[in-house]
């Protein structure tokens, strides 16, 4: 016999509708605007804009810009970078690279980083490792809905961005961001 839940027994159904709508308000990228000079009809565009978003450590811009899997894997990615820089043989590490790169700010950065939220985490990654704003290396076609870039990180390392066309509006979101 199967038990019916009923909406009273959730205990938050019955904060009302106003409950409801700071959820939907608050999810991300919801009724973000798009950045501005952004041309979403284009692939290069968005490809451009999710590398400047990710450099300035723009969480909200960037998210924006994911699809929804893509969102997902940044939001694991970040929660395991934090993961590392608790951990006690990653950590020390990490945080002399920032003393190295960063200087007098280093210890509030990587303090923040570690223990606070993901825009955190992304702005002190981003600047231990920031990304050029050149052009990318390769551009590939694959197929009608999906463009694949590749760029040279700090390091000389090519990093994939695929952008896809998204077939509810038309419009080119980041599937595959490689930082």
């Amino acid at each position: 016999m199967r038990t019916r839940l009923r909406p009273r027994s959730w205990p938050w159904l019955r904060r009302g509708p106003l409950l409801w709508l700071a959820a939907a308000l608050c999810l991300p990228g919801c009724g973000d605007a798009p950045p501005a000079g952004l041309d979403r009809t284009r692939p290069d565009q968005v490809f451009a804009h999710a590398l400047r978003a990710a450099n300035r450590a723009d969480l909200a811009a960037l998210r924006d810009l994911l699809t929804a899997s893509a969102n997902e894997t940044l939001r694991n990615e970040l929660h395991r970078w934090q993961r590392i820089l608790r951990d006690p043989e990653w950590g020390p590490h990490y945080l002399g690279l920032a003393r190295e790169r960063l200087g007098a700010e280093a210890e509030a950065a990587f303090g923040r980083a570690r223990d606070g939220g993901y825009a955190d985490a992304l702005a002190l990654f981003m600047r231990l490792a920031p990304r050029p704003d050149r052009p990318p290396v390769r551009r590939t076609q694959i197929g009608a809905e999906a463009w694949e870039f590749l760029y040279e990180d700090d390091r000389g390392v090519l990093k994939p961005v695929r952008v896809v066309r998204d077939a509810r509006d038309g419009l080119w979101y980041v599937e595959v961001l490689g930082l």
